[in-house]
């Protein structure tokens, strides 16, 4: 009879083997690990693993089905449903795993520049279209936005979508200021008493003037208006030789100069060139005189 009793013990456990109830009793300590939150051992004589419930002496009972396989030692596949149906009732102890909620950003480059990175960042460039690269600091984290920009001048704003994999999103705004190409356009047309005058390697002819002169009238054309001017040396002009100096500077800070020559004559040299003058004059007019007289005297 005893035989018999065995014998059927026997037979059940070879048709269901895996479908096993815990066995009361202590884990050992020494067996003892954890994983994705929740505590796993084995008893002094199995080779399967149970869910692990702290008693009161300090120790560990078993708890839930029979596990025949490490619980810890694939965490990537979160014990899917496969691994369940072949091993018994394993979901009696299901593994919650977190889902991440990082929504922060590794890296943001735009034209192979890296910027610093804010919840509202900005940008300047004199490009005419961004290339933008966003990394996340976690690989589950997806990110939305325009990887090319065409630019306006002024202001273009980008956002940047980032939802993490608890499916929690934030906003960054990127703003790209594309500045305007400043001009090298440095050229004028000089006039002087509204004459145009003529440079060679930035240098004018010699002008005369006469010495109640203390300035040149100069006038001035500019190629581009966002350029400057400015005349130096006009005020004041000294006797002999002066150099006045026109500084056109471009929008872009690109400097040229013109230099106007300038000998003006002393009162003393206009005084005895005025008698000299007076004087050519009176002889001129004397020998008219002696002519005019030699030929009456021959008609008489």
């Amino acid at each position: 009879m005893r035989k018999m009793v065995f014998g059927i013990i026997i037979m059940l456990f070879l048709i269901n083997p895996f479908n096993v109830s815990a066995t009361p009793g202590f884990l050992r300590k020494d067996s003892i690990k954890e994983c994705n939150g929740i505590k796993y051992g084995q008893h002094s004589s199995d080779n399967h693993w149970h869910v692990a419930v702290p008693n009161s002496k300090g120790g560990y009972n078993a708890s839930g089905s029979p596990i025949y396989q490490d619980p810890c030692s694939d965490m990537n596949n979160n014990l899917d449903e496969s691994y369940s149906n072949d091993y018994g009732n394993y979901n009696d102890t299901p593994v919650i795993i977190e889902k991440s909620s990082d929504l922060s950003l590794k890296s943001i480059k735009i034209n192979d520049e890296e910027i610093a990175i804010k919840d509202e960042m900005n940008y300047e460039t004199y490009a005419e279209e961004a290339n933008i690269i966003v990394t996340p600091n976690d690989i589950k984290t997806t990110v939305e936005y325009n990887t090319s920009v065409k630019l306006d001048v002024g202001n273009n704003k980008v956002s940047i979508t980032v939802t993490a994999e608890d499916s929690s999103r934030k906003i960054y705004i990127l703003n790209i200021e594309r500045l305007k190409e400043l001009s090298s356009n440095n050229n004028a047309i000089i006039k002087i008493e509204g004459e145009t005058i003529n440079f060679r390697n930035g240098n004018s002819d010699l002008l005369t003037i006469p010495s109640s002169m203390d300035s040149l009238n100069i006038e001035y054309n500019l190629d581009d208006p966002n350029a400057t001017i400015e005349i130096i040396n006009n005020d004041d002009l000294k006797e002999g030789k002066n150099k006045i100096t026109v500084r056109v500077t471009a929008e872009n800070g690109d400097v040229k100069d013109y230099i106007i020559n300038v000998d003006k004559n002393s009162a003393l040299d206009e005084n005895i060139n005025g008698i000299i003058g007076v004087a050519v004059l009176g002889i001129i007019g004397f020998i008219i005189y002696l002519y005019v007289k030699k030929r009456k005297h021959n008609k008489s």
